[in-house]
């Protein structure tokens, strides 16, 4: 598999846009908080942060790569 930063995209913050994943999580999330359901409203809350950490470790992949390439390849 061949990294490539480029084509790694940043993603801007969650929005109201309903088709955001995030922004619909989040509103699902508070959806079942408002009925009382916390144990589904917790099970969404983990993939929120799942979903974040994922972005977090992408984020570092690219800026190790980067930082591969300014420093061996040039």
């Amino acid at each position: 598999m061949r990294l490539r930063p480029d084509t790694t995209r940043t993603r801007p913050a969650p929005t109201l846009h309903p088709r955001s994943a995030s922004a619909w999580l989040t509103n699902k999330e508070s959806t079942a908080r408002a009925a009382g359901g916390d144990a589904p409203a917790d099970l969404v809350t983990a993939r929120l942060s799942k979903r974040q950490d994922r972005l977090d470790r992408l984020a570092a992949a690219k800026r190790t790569v980067e930082d591969i390439r300014t420093n061996d390849c040039s």
